[in-house]
């Protein structure tokens, strides 16, 4: 069994950062396969119905984000669950901003990252029986941003409180 997490680990290290690139291997799955995606509150069975959630995930991603990335920030197994996590990140800039702000020239700032944690479970023929999705979330804003605005607040005040005298 610890060679069969050793492998699922080495295989998902290779598919996960191309989610959004490349056509998923969906015969790492059983038939039965079940999805728990706390995010979009959704429970599936099956592979098929796996398939069109995933598919349907990345639709919506592709059509939200006018350029997306995915990163895996962590990767472990544990033989005690017979599970492998997963920690990634989607980081994208959100299509409406980009009209929006199509005149700016950088546009580093307006990407948004969503932060989130995947646990495949594995069932005794080394396939992941169960794939469940939790915590995803806005990832927090750079605290420059924040500390820039609070610089300036004051010194704002204090020129015009200098005009009035």
């Amino acid at each position: 069994m610890e060679q069969h997490l050793a492998n699922m680990h080495d295989k998902l290290r290779r598919e996960l950062p191309n989610f959004f690139l490349k056509n998923h291997d969906y015969n790492i799955y059983s038939k039965d396969v079940e999805f728990i995606n706390e995010f979009l509150h959704m429970k599936t069975k099956g592979r098929g119905m796996y398939q069109a959630a995933l598919t349907l995930c990345r639709f919506l991603a592709w059509n939200y984000f006018a350029d997306i990335q995915m990163e895996v920030l962590k990767l472990t197994q544990h033989p005690e669950s017979w599970s492998v996590q997963a920690r990634w990140r989607v980081r994208g800039l959100p299509l409406h901003v980009l009209l929006l702000r199509f005149y700016r020239r950088d546009k580093s700032d307006l990407y948004r990252t969503y932060d989130a944690f995947s646990t495949f479970y594995l069932g005794s023929d080394g396939l992941i029986h169960c794939h469940k999705v939790d915590k995803m979330m806005p990832a927090q804003p750079p605290a420059q941003k924040i500390k820039g605005l609070l610089v300036r607040a004051p010194w704002h005040w204090a020129c015009k409180s200098t005009d009035r005298s």
